[in-house]
């Protein structure tokens, strides 16, 4: 009989992040095999999801490598966060710590301070992105203490093989339940959806200058934006820009603002057709949360979402940053609802064949035992 494996998740996000769902999603889902506890951020509203399905955490208060001066803590902190993490793991019997990022290098001391302690690195990250700087020796370090690496796609494993000759698993992440249609009522217009926190290099910016010359040709077309800030000041700045060029642009009327959404499946039902004109995305949960609610979708060739997404097959991918290109797909698709409903009835096969959570978070679990 195998014994229950203790796992301490190590989650840098200070909000509702797809890292942070798909995590927490297989670490339930496994629940029923192993024991989960989680590694937060003081900060995270994440604290809430945790306590409402009893799920054991220790808050830490991670510092992220930037310009700041707080940055200059940043060794010391490592040291006493993971001189914490290794007391939390000998006194809850933990087995593996499993980090859910490359940029948290706690795992490397806790390492360290117990070569016995069982690590594991999920690469989340590609080189484009914010964090190319640093990504290259990021990859190295983890590479040499890590006991095992796990990447969500073949195009993230594409660019940490670069680095390390060290074996990389891909498992791609996934949502818990079955496929379904959901239809938006409404068919007196197009509406578009880009789901995704008000972070630089995420796309919205490109999503605003694309709907403004599609609209120009076609005024049947409305969008909604919606997501979080988690709490960080320059987000909070930059969703007011984007609130700014909505309005100058003389969109305010058919290019809805929102918050972060909690209900994934209700705000599908509120659309059409699913935007992701990302710069960088190592994955794209909500790509897979589209296409999971038969939706198609317009996406950028940033990595992950062509992998997602097959190109005229159940969506459209397009070259990142092409505001032209956007434009076209998104006339394409508010013209042809033959079209739309193909993308529709594909969606929900590509979900059914190559995103399955049992058989992703077996591969997870296989690591765990062996």
């Amino acid at each position: 009989m195998t014994t229950r494996k203790r796992i301490l998740i190590i989650d840098n996000s200070t909000g509702w992040t797809g890292a942070f769902k798909s995590i927490v999603t297989v670490a339930q889902h496994l629940s029923r095999v192993s024991d989960f506890h989680f590694c937060i951020p003081s900060s995270s509203s994440n604290r809430q999801f945790l306590d409402d399905r009893k799920i054991p955490y220790r808050e830490l208060n991670f510092i992220e490598i930037s310009k700041r001066l707080t940055a200059l803590l940043y060794p010391f902190q490592l040291v006493l966060n993971a001189v914490r993490i290794k007391r939390y793991c000998k006194q809850n019997g933990i087995d593996i710590v499993h980090v859910n990022d490359i940029y948290n290098l706690t795992g490397i001391v806790v390492k360290l301070l117990g070569p016995k302690t069982k690590l594991i690195y999920h690469i989340r990250l590609l080189e484009s992105s914010y964090a190319r700087a640093f990504y290259k020796t990021w990859i190295r370090l983890i590479a040499r203490f890590a006991d095992n690496l796990v990447t969500v796609s073949q195009a993230a494993k594409a660019d940490a093989v670069k680095y390390t000759q060290k074996s990389i698993r891909v498992i791609h992440d996934c949502i818990d339940g079955l496929p379904l249609q959901n239809k938006r009522a409404d068919t007196s217009s197009v509406m578009f959806l880009y789901l995704a926190n008000y972070t630089p290099g995420k796309g919205h910016d490109v999503a605003i200058k694309s709907f403004a010359h599609a609209y120009r040709q076609n005024s049947t077309i409305k969008m909604i934006m919606a997501g979080g800030d988690l709490g960080v000041t320059a987000n909070k700045i930059y969703k007011r820009s984007l609130s700014e060029h909505i309005a100058n642009e003389g969109l305010s009327d058919v290019i809805e603002m929102r918050g972060f959404e909690p209900d994934i499946h209700k705000i599908m039902s509120e659309c059409d057709v699913f935007l992701n004109f990302s710069a960088s995305e190592s994955f794209s949960m909500t790509c897979l949360e589209a296409i999971m609610n038969g939706k198609p979708v317009i996406a950028t060739a940033s990595g992950g979402p062509a992998e997602i997404v097959k190109h005229d097959y159940c969506g459209l991918i397009i070259p990142v940053g092409d505001v032209r290109a956007a434009a076209d797909a998104m006339l394409q698709l508010a013209g042809d609802a033959y079209k739309r409903d193909y993308f529709c009835k594909n969606a929900i096969r590509q979900a059914e064949e190559n995103f399955n959570l049992e058989i992703e978070a077996a591969k997870l679990s296989a690591i765990y035992n062996a």
